[in-house]
């Protein structure tokens, strides 16, 4: 699966990473294994209303909002239930 990180993503990436190292590599873990195994029970991906975008989770509350394509995934949001919907 080809992986690619919007502008919006990358930058509250880096702040996470400043800020809560630890959270930092359970994101890094949950985009690896969405990588690997989309479907994974503990992502809980699910479709967002009628369109490509999906949402993973990171833990109970974090989310991951991902455009999803066949094999093309553009990561776009990432942040609590309340900031990514």
């Amino acid at each position: 699966m080809n992986i690619y990180f919007s502008e919006k993503f990358e930058k509250k990436l880096l702040e996470i990473e400043r800020t809560n190292p630890k959270l930092n590599r359970k994101i890094k873990k949950t985009i690896k294994l969405f990588s690997v195994d989309p479907s994974y029970p503990s992502l809980r991906l699910h479709k967002i209303q009628i369109s490509h975008n999906y949402s993973i989770s990171v833990d109970m509350s974090m989310r991951i909002i991902v455009h999803w394509r066949k094999n093309d995934a553009l990561f776009l949001n990432i942040g609590s239930h309340n900031e990514v919907y």
